[in-house]
């Protein structure tokens, strides 16, 4: 058939009605005719189309009457005299058993005969719906996106049924195999924007790296640690040892300097051991709290800050169990550190433990000092938006730039809420300010122009963009991505080769980019590249932190591979699907051009 099929065919009425109140207990029993009389002799193969057809109707009369079991006879019957097992009516007879034994709960029969319907009739949508349902019945979620992927192909995604069934099936894949990632998956550092953003929003942190030694490369302090011996004097090792991971997040190589804070907690843990002995036997637990570096009962007050490093850079990459090992150990030695306090309850936060959340901001907020007291409110605030409670976003953000405005993330964030509470020339307000305050950031600008793409302003939020990359287009991959959004909004799709050179783009300046890598995917998806959608999802999902977006991804990576896998077993049929599907877009895309 040209175009794409029916969702229905018009061959066999699966819909069940009341019981007819006219059935008498000689056609329950087996019905006109006596279905399981055998002919006295052959019949031709015109007598036994009659036969089966006579039995096909005797059984879909039970089926209307809910009567499963006898409709289950009446089929079998209409199989097993039919003449030609190829013949697409003996389709029907299967598919319509398979709704008998739908009906009956029997999901594995229904399967089975599905599988023998579609043997013969392979673009039979009734039976790819059916096998699809006992499939997800049974718990093979797989096995049913793929038959209703296939229908939806077929169909051209006009059944909404169907199509609700394939995203209600995607939805539980993508939380299965997020659920299963997140409890130990693979697992490495977001990219280096990302990383940097992260710290640029701590005083502490900031302060940190602009007060390490001026002009000290990572090789040379390396080259000071090396001839330093961790066994005669690890509190000084441990000290070097910071010294070269702080020039190695200066120098942006973060993978390194997060083995070199693991070294110098390793280092401190030798130098506390040492401490009692040092000391004749005292200063252990609870001993001396100096934190003159080089005396060995110092070194558990000295290891507060590399836990606490450790755990931020597992904290960025989502080891969030290991990452509130080492924040715990820091506030053990330091209950009153703000900065662990702080990304503690960030930390609770993901794990969805808003009680330790709060209790931890209410502990920061007690024990900061200073300028630090902006962090509060700034990630505090934070955990607000995210939480869709945007007044009191909006009040803490404020607050923290009453307290210190130096703080990018604050002046961005109350951008967001501001707007998002309806408040459109505060917000944009806000980013103007931000502007003049940060005029070479950015990020600033990128996010800018994320507002100003949701007011619909597309002209200045392309300019926004354009800024954004002026200013840091070796290393934002964010503003690439979002110019490559706006240029596929405002040309309805038609412009999909620019966007995607700039997705591209951003995938080279920034390798470990997950939103690059995502929208990528989906521009391939889009092109039909499929092969290589799905290896963009999983490099993607190498990096994802939160379930909810390993959910999504791998709904996404799923529904891909479900076309690929159709293609692979039947190119015949779902090869020219596709391409309608596809003509369909681009014409409804054609039409919102116009």
């Amino acid at each position: 058939r040209a175009g794409c099929a029916s969702a229905d065919d018009g061959r066999v009425d699966s819909m069940p009605q009341p019981p007819s109140s006219s059935t008498t207990d000689a056609e329950a029993a087996g019905g006109a005719g006596d279905a399981g009389a055998k002919p006295s002799k052959p019949l031709t193969a015109a007598e036994a189309w009659d036969e089966a057809t006579r039995a096909k109707e005797r059984g879909n009369k039970r089926f209307t009457g809910r009567q499963y079991d006898i409709a289950v006879r009446e089929y079998t019957q209409a199989i097993e005299v039919a003449p030609d097992m190829t013949d697409e009516r003996v389709a029907v007879y299967y598919c319509n058993r398979a709704a008998c034994r739908s009906m009956l709960e029997d999901y594995a029969g229904c399967t089975q005969d599905c599988d023998a319907s579609l043997a013969i009739s392979p673009k039979y949508v009734k039976a790819l719906n059916r096998r699809g349902t006992a499939r997800e019945k049974l718990g093979d979620l797989d096995g049913a996106l793929l038959d209703y992927t296939a229908s939806c192909l077929l169909t051209c995604f006009d059944t909404s049924a169907t199509v609700q069934a394939a995203d209600r099936v995607l939805k539980q894949i993508g939380r299965r195999n997020a659920d299963a990632r997140s409890d130990g998956g693979p697992k490495r550092l977001p990219s280096v924007n990302f990383i940097q953003t992260f710290l640029d929003s701590f005083i502490a942190h900031r302060r940190l790296l602009k007060q390490s030694t001026p002009g000290l490369s990572a090789k040379a302090a390396a080259a000071a640690r090396a001839e330093c011996s961790s066994d005669q004097d690890p509190a000084r090792y441990a000290g070097l040892m910071e010294e070269e991971a702080i020039a190695l997040m200066l120098e942006s190589r973060f993978e390194e300097a997060l083995t070199a804070w693991e070294g110098a907690v390793a280092a401190w843990k030798q130098a506390s051991a040492a401490a009692p002995k040092a000391a004749g036997g005292k200063g252990g637990k609870g001993g001396n709290k100096s934190s003159k570096k080089g005396e060995g009962a110092a070194a558990p007050v000295d290891a507060r800050r590399a836990h606490n490093l450790v755990a931020t850079f597992y904290h960025v990459r989502g080891s969030l169990d290991e990452a509130l090992e080492h924040y715990n150990a820091a506030l053990a030695l330091d209950p009153e550190d703000a900065n662990a306090l702080i990304k503690r309850g960030s930390l609770f936060f993901e794990k969805e433990r808003m009680d330790a959340c709060m209790a931890d901001f209410t502990a920061a907020a007690a024990a900061a000092r200073g300028a630090e007291r902006a962090d509060v409110h700034c990630h505090r605030g934070q955990v607000y938006l995210l939480r869709g409670e945007l007044q009191q976003a909006a009040d803490e953000l404020n607050a923290g730039l009453s307290t210190d405005q130096s703080t990018m993330l604050t002046h961005i964030q109350l951008g967001m809420a501001l707007y998002r509470l309806g408040r459109r020339s505060e917000a944009l307000a806000t980013f103007s300010r931000a502007e003049q305050a940060f005029p070479d950031k950015a990020e600033v600008f990128n996010f800018h122009g994320e507002l100003l793409m949701e007011t619909g302003d597309h002209a200045a939020a392309l300019a926004k963009f354009d800024e954004a990359l002026r200013l840091g287009g070796t290393r934002l991959a964010a503003a690439y991505v979002n110019k490559a959004n706006a240029i596929l909004i405002t040309s309805h799709g038609a412009k999909i080769d620019e966007a995607s050179a700039l997705i591209e783009k951003a995938v080279e300046v920034d390798p470990l980019s997950e939103a690059a890598l995502v929208h990528l995917a989906q521009i391939k998806w889009q092109k039909s590249e499929l092969n290589d959608a799905v290896a963009y999802y999983d490099r993607a999902i190498e990096l994802l932190r939160t379930k909810e977006e390993l959910a999504e991804a791998y709904a996404m990576r799923e529904a891909a591979q479900a076309h690929l896998l159709l293609l692979k077993e039947q190119p015949e049929i779902y090869e020219p699907a596709m391409a309608m599907n596809r003509q369909r877009q681009q014409q409804a895309m054609a039409g919102e051009g116009q």
